[in-house]
């Protein structure tokens, strides 16, 4: 060390300020941060209300609605199988399967309800409870078009059906000319489950 820094002059140069212990100003910039962090954790605070609200409320009913369409989807191709295969009784058992999934869907659709109260998401459900009155529509006409060919399955050939070689093409003919009259009225239910 140099021999003129010795003594006072040391003290001089070495000396501490007072005004380094003082604080800064920094209070704008301290309450920007607070009022930042603030609306921060706001945002944070409605986005996780959010988030568990829509998974209580939308995602868990509507992964149970999902899950039985898809079972519904599976027993319609079992139904469509009975179909191509000509089975009646398959058919109208299949038929009552559906109908029952179908009240389970309406069941599930209606914890959905809430929905129809938000502007652009109504429309959604509402097309919604139209499909399931159209499917249940579907179910009963289904039923309708077995209740009128039932009379009629061995002459159809469908299965189940006892066929009797006693009866010859004629009384076959003359049985269906005079039994068109009992199908009317079932068309006339299948017209207006249609509209």
């Amino acid at each position: 060390m140099p021999c003129f820094l010795t003594g006072n002059l040391l003290h001089y140069f070495m000396e501490i300020p007072k005004d380094i212990n003082t604080p800064v100003k920094i209070k704008k910039n301290n309450k920007a941060l607070k009022i930042f962090l603030s609306i921060f954790s706001f945002i944070i605070i409605i986005v996780i209300a959010l988030s568990i609200t829509g998974y209580v409320f939308a995602y868990i009913p509507g992964k149970k609605l999902l899950d039985q369409i898809n079972i519904t989807k599976v027993e319609a191709s079992k139904l469509k199988q009975f179909i191509n295969d000509k089975d009646l009784t398959g058919a109208k058992n299949q038929l009552s399967t559906i109908q029952g999934n179908l009240v389970e869907i309406s069941n599930q659709f209606s914890h959905l309800g809430y929905l129809n109260y938000f502007p652009y998401i109504k429309d959604y459900y509402q097309d919604g409870q139209r499909v399931v009155k159209i499917a249940n529509n579907g179910v009963e006409i289904g039923f309708t078009v077995i209740k009128a060919v039932e009379p009629y399955q061995d002459f159809l050939g469908l299965k189940g059906a006892g066929v009797s070689s006693a009866k010859t093409t004629e009384d076959r003919i003359a049985f269906l000319t005079q039994s068109v009259e009992g199908v009317l009225p079932h068309l006339d239910t299948i017209d207006t489950k249609i509209k």
